[in-house]
Parts: C-alpha cells; structure tokens; sequence
C-alpha cells in the first residue's frame, strides 16, 4: 500500500519541480524593471495605476508634437549660447522619455568639433516629471562608448529646473540645467550618460525621447531613439608662440640705417608706414620683435638697398590699400 502511494506521488513530485523550475526560469528572463516594479519608459509607467495616479489628469487623445519654435524656446530660453558645444535637437515632450533612476541607465552620444581641448562646463536635458516634482540632482558621467569604455567625467551634479510645460501623459516637461568643472575633450564621439536621479518624494524621472541624430542606449534595452540634451562648455585654441625679429620678415641680416624702435606686444599690433620732414621714414611690421606681434622701426634714404627695397613694397601695399 505504501509503496503504491509513492509510486503515485512520483509524477506529482516531478511536475512539482517542473513548475517551480519554469518560475525560476521565467522570473530570470523577466525585465529588470518588472522586478523593480518600475517601468522603463514614461508611457509604460503612465499605463500602470499606482503611477498613473500621480500624474495630471490627461486628455483622451494624445495632442501634435510641440511646434519648433515652442521646443527651442524650452531646451534654449533665448537665444543659443555661444557655449553650447553639442546641441542634440530640441526637445519633443510627447512621444516618450527614458527612467533615469531606480538602476535604470540612459546613454546618449555627442561629437566634440570645436577643436582639441574642448572644456565641458555642464550640460542641459528636458525631463519629464509628475506634476509638483523638482529635480534636485543626476548622476552624469561622460565615457568613451555607452556607460563603459574610458570614464573621462563621473560625479552628481545638482539641476536646475525651469519652463515646465505640462504634456498629454499628464507629466511636466522640464528643462534642467546644470553646470560643473568636467574635462578636456579632444575632437571625437562621446557619451553622456544619465542616472540615480533624485527628486524628494522618490518619484521615477525620465529623459525626453526627441529621435534626434545621436545614438543611445538604456541599460536594460539596449538600443534606443537618441534623447534631447545640450552639451556645454568652451573651445580653447592653443597655438605655438616664437621670438621672430625683423630680420626674418625684411632682411637676411640687420642692415645699415635701419633701427628697431619698439616691439609690440601680443595684445597691440602694428600698422602703417609714414615719412619725416627730414626724409626718414617709418614703418611696422604685423609679425616680429620679440614678442612675435610686431615692430615699429625707421631707416633713412641713404640705407642699404635691400631695406630701399623692402621699402618700396611695403609703400605699394599701402597704396593698393
């Protein structure tokens, strides 16, 4: 009799285990954000009760993107700023937006082409939020390939929130801003990338989805459409200085009756050539002296021949002028 009971709890026990194992399996396989219990994006979450309770009563159907100039007028209040470095497209506010928070990583690339020792100084994107939300910090990192490769930059940086404009998911469109001391760049494709965004009620925060030119990628996802976000910062041009004197630009060696006056230095440049009562005459040269920025000198008539030649062309240029 007890034999007969095992042999019948056997299949039980085997279909026991066959279903505790496809759980297993199935919660392995099962998206980080279902685990968390937060969705990826700004939409999935508006679909699901305990956030859509958060938000701003919707409309039915959703409204036309923002118009150009509404967008520009959001990413950028006024006019673009010479020190904008990278500008990835104005912000869209009603397709989606990417969880910047709860393990959640959003990556976006940008191009530096403003020369080698490009300063990164901040940075601004448009977020969405539920409605009272602020902002407060991000962590940013820049890298050589999404949230990987070299890290060049990597702190959290706190924002600053302004020009919030409600959208038909119920959500705030904001733009943040934030500036910090990041690094020296070389001309090159970067990332910028976004996370352990904080606001002070917990809440999920969300980068704005704009299909713009850049490349990007989530954590959890992979491959998704580029983000709206500005790169800040400032191009600096590094040039290599020497000491040039009037022999390199007039004459192979000094001549007789010709006398260097006065070096300019880098942040005054000469110009010009005139003549005395007397027959002397003076000039200046664009180049030279020993600051490299020019020189004022003066020769007499009876100088050499090539000094009366150098003259010659220097008075034809200025007649030409």
């Amino acid at each position: 009799m007890h034999s007969q009971a095992r042999s019948l709890s056997s299949p039980f026990r085997t279909v026991s285990l066959a279903v505790i194992a496809a759980l297993v399996m199935m919660l392995a396989m099962a998206p980080a954000w279902a685990q968390n219990s937060v969705p990826p994006t700004a939409v999935q979450a508006a679909k699901m009760p305990e956030f859509a309770s958060r938000l701003a009563h919707p409309v039915k159907r959703p409204g036309p993107p923002m118009s150009p100039a509404l967008a520009r007028a959001k990413m950028h209040p006024g006019p673009l700023q010479a020190n904008d470095i990278y500008d990835n497209g104005p912000t869209n506010g009603n397709t989606d937006a990417w969880t910047i928070n709860f393990g959640f990583i959003v990556s976006d690339s940008f191009n530096v082409t403003q020369g080698n020792n490009t300063s990164i100084t901040g940075m601004s994107f448009a977020a969405w939020l539920a409605p009272g939300d602020v902002l407060g910090s991000a962590e940013v990192s820049i890298t050589s390939s999404e949230n990987g490769g070299t890290r060049y930059f990597d702190q959290t940086v706190n924002f600053t929130q302004s020009g919030c404009i409600g959208n038909q998911y119920g959500y705030n469109v904001c733009t943040e801003t934030a500036s910090f001391t990041g690094p020296i760049l070389n001309n090159g494709t970067y990332w910028v990338n976004l996370q352990n965004a904080t606001v002070p009620n917990g809440d999920p925060v969300y980068w704005d989805e704009n299909s713009g030119p850049s490349s990007a990628s989530e954590n959890t996802v992979g491959t998704i459409p580029s983000e709206s976000f500005t790169i800040l910062g400032s191009a600096t041009t590094t040039t290599t200085s020497s000491t040039t004197t009037y022999s390199d630009w007039a004459c192979p060696s000094p001549q007789p009756g010709f006398h260097d006056l006065h070096d300019f230095s880098p942040s005054a440049g000469p110009s010009g050539l005139a003549i005395d009562t007397a027959g002397k005459f003076y000039g200046t040269f664009a180049n030279g002296g020993s600051h490299g920025a020019g020189l004022l000198y003066d020769f007499a008539q009876r100088a050499g021949p090539l000094v009366r030649h150098l003259f010659v062309q220097l008075s034809g240029r200025q007649q030409r002028k």
